[in-house]
């Protein structure tokens, strides 16, 4: 699936189009003698190609990675260089024995190929040479190879193989190997009065292909798999002006309309396994402990006296005291009972985890402890309290000792 929207506009009679390093489209057009920048945000800025020449018939255009150049193609036979840091213009090369000229591509080297229509063959521009115009060789001489020929768009593959569209009624698309070998006469063929302008191909090797018809006034871009098998029209408009294509460098096509003078940008939606099946985490399907929110230590559940609890016994006819009060005992022949000294003492140790809780496990201990000793007798009740979460791996401990200290003094 794709979904296509308006890119950019007024940009004249668009033909060309190509993308730097960074992601800048470059346009050329057919009606003047400028080359339109238009950058990630949309903004246009032209660039005047030549200064003292009135040539305005450019046809296509594209960016060289190696010396950060663009390179412009005319329908006059003259290849230019646009010097993207100084801004100049630099005739590199001239092909004084053809005109009508429009496919323009680059292989892996930077080498530059043209198609012509006089002859109707392929040529190579050797980049190696300072001097371009001597370098220009015929690559594939497809006059003498294809019945009704007209070399029009031109592209390589992934695999550097290499296809031609014949521009005529009998529209096909030939393939090649990176040595100009004829593979396939008719790798993609279309029938309904439709001639194929341009072809690109995305990094899957899928070959986006577009097309006019002159009877129906009407224009395709089609897509086709790696085996130039039909998968889809991804866009149609009722005018025959689609030829410029080309990828930008996260994968959109863009398709530009020499009679709308506009280009439309085309994005892919391509839907994986990911996107359409949810995976939940290993912690909501299972849930480990830690080890400390699960391992009771026994300095946690041991209780001890207070000092509250501590009981100092003088001699007769003396005075009896514990911390924090007194009490005096009446000479012989009275009796004093003591109250129960009730002390309790809570210890809380508490960890808290910010993250909901979705299950607890609760476990309470009591220990009831008894001493006796003569006149004394100290009851400990030890209350504990476990609290342990599993999605939350947070564990609530609560140990609350409670000591009872009862004192009676006998009259003799």
């Amino acid at each position: 699936m794709s979904s296509i929207t308006s890119y950019t506009s007024n940009l004249g009679a668009v033909t060309g189009i190509t993308f730097d390093n960074l992601n800048n489209m470059y346009t050329v057009a057919s009606d003047n003698n400028k080359i339109c920048k238009i950058d990630s945000e949309g903004v246009q800025t032209y660039l005047t190609l030549y200064d003292d020449r009135n040539i305005q018939n450019n046809q296509n255009i594209t960016y060289c990675k190696n010396d950060n150049c663009l390179y412009v193609m005319t329908n006059a036979m003259y290849f230019d260089k646009f010097d993207l840091q100084s801004n100049e213009t630099i005739r590199v090369a001239s092909n004084e024995n053809n005109s009508n000229q429009y496919g323009f591509c680059l292989d892996e080297s930077q080498n530059f190929y043209f198609s012509g229509n006089n002859p109707h063959n392929i040529f190579k521009i050797d980049t190696s040479n300072v001097n371009m115009s001597n370098n220009i060789t015929t690559f594939i001489d497809s006059e003498s190879e294809l019945t009704d020929s007209n070399p029009f768009g031109i592209s390589f593959d992934k695999f550097s193989n290499f296809y031609i569209c014949n521009y005529n009624s009998n529209s096909y698309i030939v393939q090649y190997n990176s040595s100009g070998k004829l593979l396939n006469p008719s790798f993609i063929t279309y029938s309904d009065g439709y001639i194929f302008t341009n072809l690109v191909f995305d990094k899957d090797n899928n070959c986006y292909v577009s097309c006019i018809n002159n009877e129906t006034s009407n224009s395709k871009v089609i897509q086709y798999d790696e085996n130039g098998k039909f998968v889809s029209v991804i866009y149609s408009v009722d005018n025959t002006g689609l030829f410029g294509l080309s990828f930008d460098n996260f994968g959109n096509l863009y398709i530009a309309n020499q009679v709308t003078h506009d280009v439309m940008k085309c994005v892919f939606n391509t839907t994986t396994e990911d996107s359409t099946t949810t995976t939940q985490p290993e912690d909501t399907t299972t849930t480990t402990q830690p080890e400390d929110s699960t391992t009771t230590t026994e300095d946690s559940t041991t209780t001890t006296q207070p000092e509250d609890s501590t009981t100092t016994t003088q001699p007769d006819d003396t005075t009896t005291t514990t911390e924090d009060s007194t009490t005096t005992t009446q000479p012989e022949d009275s009796t004093t009972t003591t109250q129960p000294e009730d002390t309790t003492t809570t210890t809380e140790d508490t960890t808290t985890n910010t993250e909901d809780i979705s299950s607890k496990k609760q476990t309470t201990k009591t220990t009831v402890s008894t001493t006796t000793t003569p006149n004394t007798t100290t009851k400990t009740t030890t209350t504990k309290t476990s609290k342990m979460t599993k999605t939350s791996k947070a564990t609530t401990t609560t140990t609350i000792t409670k000591t009872v200290t009862t004192k009676t003094t006998y009259n003799e």
